[in-house]
């Protein structure tokens, strides 16, 4: 499912790169067009359309970022809930318009009488053929089979775009890395004869893996997570100094600040995928100093499908196109601070230039 989302990404940049210049394109535009297409086929089998010729505002885009916004402004609900919580009572909070919901709901809808007479569409085993066997048997209403998918949507929206879009400006920024992962996928290529990026030629790009791990160190999509103290414990900070913990103490684990700890990362702060080529990516995560996805049961389940989606959109792209920084890139870039999540503000220039 999602070579075939690489593959129209692969098209829709080959329209806006005409020529043999180099075409300054807003990255972020470009990642949001390409996340909703992978992650609408793979859900509904049905193609959003976000990556076609047609110049007029697609739909399902408009009404997935209307969605996410709207989710954001739990934070601040959520807030002011904890601090009064009478403030809950006084004024009921919908986490979704009604108009978004009944666009879903109909599109749901639609996607499944596709599925009814197509007996699946898309060819593929997508997430709705699946949940749709479980309909069958009486598992599932329409209402929740719609609830599940709108969860998997805005679930996956935003962490991938994050990932994806601090992945290609890192890249864009450092022509070396840049070269020696082109190098990498190029050769990969050419060994197994290959011209799309399976499940096996993706798991075998190591650098690959390298580059995208060090963005998720850099800019991780959370910037912290809570946890429940099971049980009462003694947490030794210094020689002369502890800290008691009860059951059931919410704690704070800050994973920007271990993300850029300069005793547990050298150089916390510079693009440096070689970090891994030593210490790999799961033995951080075991000693929980690396936390791109959380930790324990409750980390994110959909972690396997968001790095295979972010991989093969970074091999296609570095496969056919040089990216650089150009003269419409905005340096000092803000970022936004009404989610959960980090992600980019405004518009992210860059140069992309067919090999």
């Amino acid at each position: 499912l999602w070579q075939g989302s690489c593959k129209r990404l692969m098209q829709f940049l080959e329209y806006k790169c005409k020529g043999a210049s180099p075409e300054a394109l807003d990255a972020i535009d470009l990642v949001k067009r390409f996340v909703v297409d992978a992650l609408c086929i793979t859900i509904w089998g049905v193609d959003a359309g976000t990556l076609t010729r047609s110049k007029k505002p697609n739909i399902f885009l408009q009404m997935t970022e209307r969605a996410v916004r709207q989710t954001r402004s739990l934070r601040r609900y959520s807030l002011l809930s904890a601090v009064m919580p009478v403030f809950s009572k006084l004024w009921p909070f919908r986490l979704i318009s009604n108009a978004v919901d009944n666009y879903f709901a109909q599109f749901t809808n639609d996607a499944l009488e596709c599925h009814r007479e197509l007996r699946n569409p898309s060819g593929m085993r997508d997430v709705l053929s699946y949940l749709y066997t479980q309909q069958h048997t009486g598992h599932l209403s329409d209402e929740a089979l719609t609830g599940l998918c709108m969860a998997m949507l805005l679930d996956g929206f935003e962490e991938i775009c994050s990932t994806l879009v601090y992945s290609i400006y890192y890249l864009a920024r450092d022509s070396r890395v840049q070269s020696k992962l082109r190098a990498e996928v190029l050769q990969t290529q050419q060994r197994e004869h290959c011209t799309t990026f399976g499940f096996e030629t993706l798991k075998s790009l190591s650098y690959l893996d390298h580059c995208v791990f060090e963005t998720l160190r850099l800019s991780p999509t959370v910037q912290y997570c809570r946890r429940i103290c099971s049980r009462a414990n003694v947490i030794q900070l210094s020689k002369r100094k502890s800290v008691q913990l009860e059951e059931g103490t919410v704690l704070c684990i800050p994973v920007y600040s271990y993300h850029h700890d300069p005793v547990i990362f050298c150089e916390p702060n510079s693009f440096v995928p070689e970090r891994f080529d030593n210490t790999a990516p799961k033995e951080l995560m075991e000693r929980r100093v690396f936390l791109p996805f959380g930790t324990g049961p409750r980390s994110c389940l959909g972690k396997d499908m968001s790095l295979l989606v972010v991989k093969a959109a970074i091999a296609s792209l570095v496969s056919e196109y040089t990216i650089r920084i150009c003269s419409q890139t905005q340096h000092g870039y803000s970022q936004t601070v009404d989610s959960f999540l980090l992600n980019m503000n405004g518009k992210l220039m860059l140069e992309f230039k067919k090999l």
